[in-house]
C-alpha cells in the first residue's frame, strides 16, 4: 500500500518538483519517497490516537476508514494489482490499524492521571501501591506498542522471506541470450549503418512531423508529405512525385526531376530542425554517422602499445578488440558499464518497485496504425535474427558532469524489422511504448529508419536483461534521451500520429522532442580533491553524442588555453568515448579544470549554462583540485 501510495504521489506531483528531486537526489528519490509516506502515515495515525485517547474514537475510526479508501484506490489504479484483493488488502489493514490503536488508547488511559483531581488542584497522595499500579499499566502500554511494532516488521521480513525468486528472477536465470546470427564487431556494434541498412525505406506514405531532421543518405519514397513552411537546403533534389506543400522555399539551385532509373534514386535532406519555443539554447544538427570508428587525437604521450586490454571491456567479446582506456587509466568509467556483479548503470523511472514480469505469459503487442496488428512471445523474439548494438544511454534530468549516463551492450532486434510484419500505415508519425505499469513515451516513426540503431532489446552486457533494467524486453534508441524512448518492461508498441499522443513526460513541462545533447564529464581527479604539486597525474573521462560521434576532447585548466586530450577507441558514434592527458600541478591553491567536447558534426559544447529541463542540460564540465 505504501508503494501504490507513492506512485499516486509520483504520477501527481508537479514536474518543478519531480525535475528538483531528481536533480538533487537522484535514483534515491524513491526511497526517500518511500521512508516519507511512512513517517507521515504513522504521524496522522499518531494524531488519530491521540483524538481517539481525548474521547473522539468515532473521528479516529473515520480516519482510518479514509486510510482505507485512499490505499485501496491507489493500489486498484495498477495494472499490476488485482483490483478486488487491492481493495480487500487496504480496508483489511485499516481495520487493523484502527482496532490496534484503540486497543493501546484503552491501555495508556488506565495510567492517566485523573481529569477530576487535577481540576481540583488535588496533590499526588503518594500512595506506593497506586504509584506501582500507575507504572506497571504504563509499562505494559508500552510493551504493547512495542510488541506491535516488533510483529509487524516481522510479518513484512517474513512475507519477503517466504516470497522467494519471481518468475522474472528465475527465467534469467534459465535462460541465457541465443546465438547472435552478425558479427557483432564487425557490423552490430559499429554505430554506422548495419548490413542491409542503406537499403531500408521510411514506408510510403509516412508524414514527417514538423521539424524533425532527416539525416543524409535516408530515401524518402513517393508520397511522403514534407511539412508546409519547412525550407529545402540548397543542392537537394527532390524526386518526382513527392508533394511541396505551399509556403516551402525552394532556392534556384534546386533540380526537381525524375530519377534515372538506372542508378539509384537521389537522397533528400530536410533541413536542421527548429527549436522549441521553450529552448534556451541551439542543439546542433545531426549528421551522419561514419562509417568507420571514432579516431584519437594526437596524443601529448605515447599511445599504449597493446591492442587487447585487460581492463573491465575485456570481459566482452564484442569490444575487447577496441584500444580503450580501462587498463590506461584506472578508475575511469569503463568504456562497457558493468551490471554485475555489482550494477553501475544508472536507472530513473516512475516504478517504486521493480515490476515482475513473468516471461511465459507475457506478451508484446504492436498495434494502432499499422494494417496487421500482431504479438509476440518472449520465445518468438528470442528466435528472431538478434545482433549486439554498443549504445549509450542518458537520462534528460542528468545535470552537466552528472552520473545518470551510461554505456552497454544491448542485444535486441532492430524496430523497423518488427514494424514491416505490421505494415504502417500513412499517418503514423508516432512509435508509442507502452510499459506494464502503464509508462509511456513516444519519438517519430522515421527514426526507426534513419539509420541509427533504434532496437527492441531483451539482453544488456551478454545477460538478459536485468529486472531493475526491463526484463524481458524494452526500448533502446540511440541519440534519444530515455524519457521519450526507453520504455523499461514493455508490453505495447503503438503506432499513432505526431499530435495524437503525448508520453508520460509531455504533459508534465518536458520537450516532446528529446535529441541526446553532445555532452562531456570529468571522472579524475574528483572535485575537490588534493593535488600535489610537481607530481603528474592524470586528467580522465568521457564524453558522449550518440549518432554523432566525438570527434575532439579538449580540457583547460585555469585560464591556459584549450588542449586537446587522447581519446580512446569507441565501437562507434552510437558509444561514449574515454579521453585522457596527463597534468603536472604547479603551484599551489586551489585550480579549475573544465572539459568541452566537439561532436562530429563540428558543434563543440557552448559554456553557456542550460539547466535540465526541459530538453538537456548544457555547459562546461568544471571543478577545482587544490594543489599543495
Amino acid at each position: 500500500l505504501v508503494i501504490a501510495v507513492g506512485e499516486v504521489v509520483t504520477d501527481y506531483t508537479p514536474g518543478d518538483i519531480v525535475a528538483f528531486s531528481i536533480a538533487n537526489i537522484g535514483a534515491s528519490q524513491k526511497t526517500v519517497l518511500t521512508v516519507g509516506i511512512v513517517v507521515a502515515s504513522l504521524a496522522i495515525c499518531g494524531l488519530l490516537g491521540r483524538q481517539a485517547s481525548r474521547g473522539g474514537r468515532l473521528v479516529a475510526i473515520v480516519g482510518f476508514a479514509l486510510f482505507g479508501l485512499v490505499g485501496g484506490w491507489a493500489a486498484a489504479r495498477n495494472p499490476l494489482s488485482p483490483a478486488v484483493t487491492s481493495w480487500l488488502v487496504a480496508l483489511a489493514a485499516a481495520v487493523l490499524g484502527a482496532a490496534v490503536t484503540l486497543f493501546l488508547v484503552s491501555r495508556a488511559s488506565a495510567w492517566r492521571p485523573s481529569t477530576a483531581g487535577a481540576d481540583a488542584g488535588v496533590a499526588d497522595t503518594g500512595d506506593a501501591d497506586t504509584q506501582q499500579q500507575s507504572a506497571g499499566t504504563r509499562r505494559s502500554f508500552f510493551g504493547f506498542a512495542a510488541g506491535a511494532g516488533v510483529v509487524a516488521l516481522s510479518l513484512v521480513g517474513l512475507g519477503r522471506g517466504l516470497r522467494g525468486p519471481s518468475a522474472a528472477e528465475k527465467a534469467r536465470e534459465t535462460y541465457a541470450l541465443p546465438p547472435r546470427t552478425t558479427d557483432p564487431a564487425a557490423d552490430a556494434t559499429s554505430g554506422a549503418t548495419t548490413a542491409g541498412r542503406d537499403s531500408i525505406d521510411v514506408p510510403e506514405g509516412i508524414e514527417v512531423p514538423e521539424g524533425i531532421e532527416i539525416p543524409e543518405g535516408i530515401e524518402i519514397p513517393e508520397g511522403i508529405e514534407i511539412p508546409e513552411g519547412i525550407e529545402i537546403p540548397e543542392g537537394i533534389e527532390i524526386p518526382e512525385g513527392i508533394e511541396v506543400s505551399e509556403g516551402i522555399e525552394v532556392p534556384e539551385e534546386i533540380v526537381v526531376e525524375a530519377p534515372d532509373e538506372s542508378t539509384t534514386t537521389t537522397t533528400t535532406q530536410p533541413p536542421e530542425e527548429p527549436e522549441p519555443t521553450t529552448t534556451t539554447t541551439t542543439q546542433p544538427p545531426e549528421e551522419p554517422e561514419p562509417t568507420t570508428t571514432t579516431t584519437t587525437q594526437p596524443p601529448e604521450e605515447p599511445a599504449p602499445t597493446t591492442t587487447q586490454p585487460r581492463g573491465e571491456s575485456s570481459r566482452y567479446p564484442q569490444v575487447a578488440h577496441l584500444d580503450t582506456l580501462d587498463d590506461e587509466v584506472p578508475d575511469i568509467s569503463p568504456y562497457v558499464t558493468p551490471i554485475s556483479p555489482t550494477n553501475r548503470f544508472y536507472r530513473i523511472d516512475t516504478a517504486l518497485t521493480v515490476p515482475q514480469v513473468d516471461p511465459e505469459s507475457w506478451r508484446l503487442r504492436i498495434t494502432g496504425l499499422v494494417d496487421n496488428p500482431y504479438e509476440l512471445t518472449y520465445q518468438d523474439i528470442r528466435a528472431m535474427r538478434l545482433a549486439d548494438y554498443v549504445i549509450t544511454l542518458s537520462c534528460v534530468s542528468n545535470q552537466v558532469g552528472g552520473g545518470l549516463v551510461g554505456n552497454a551492450i544491448w542485444t535486441g532486434v532492430p524496430l523497423y524489422e518488427l514494424l514491416q510484419r505490421a505494415g504502417v500505415q500513412r499517418g503514423a508519425q508516432q512509435i508509442v511504448g507502452r510499459s506494464v505499469d502503464d509508462f509511456t513515451a513516444g519519438f517519430p516513426t522515421t527514426l526507426a529508419y534513419d539509420g541509427r540503431n533504434a532496437i527492441l532489446a531483451i539482453g544488456m552486457n551478454n545477460e538478459p536483461l536485468p529486472t531493475r533494467h526491463g526484463f524481458p524486453a524494452r526500448i533502446v534508441v540511440a541519440g534519444l534521451y530515455g524519457y521519450v524512448s526507453a520504455v523499461k518492461w514493455l508490453e505495447e508498441i503503438r503506432l499513432t500520429t505526431w499530435d495524437g499522443f503525448d508520453g508520460y513526460w509531455v504533459p508534465r513541462g518536458w520537450s516532446k522532442q528529446g535529441p541526446m545533447k553532445t555532452q562531456s564529464r570529468i571522472d579524475l581527479p574528483s572535485h575537490g580533491s588534493r593535488v600535489n604539486s610537481g607530481e603528474t597525474i592524470p586528467l580522465a573521462g568521457i564524453a558522449w553524442a550518440p549518432t554523432r560521434g566525438i570527434e575532439r576532447v579538449e580540457v583547460r585548466i585555469g585560464n591556459e588555453d584549450w588542449t586537446p586530450c587522447r581519446l580512446g577507441q569507441a565501437a562507434g558514434n552510437e558509444s561514449w568515448v574515454q579521453w585522457h592527458r596527463d597534468w603536472t600541478p604547479s603551484g599551489g591553491g586551489r585550480q579549475q579544470i573544465q572539459v568541452r567536447a566537439t561532436d562530429g558534426s563540428g558543434y563543440t559544447q557552448s559554456g553557456k549554462t542550460v539547466r535540465p529541463r526541459p530538453n538537456g542540460a548544457e555547459g562546461w564540465h568544471t571543478i577545482t583540485v587544490n594543489v599543495r
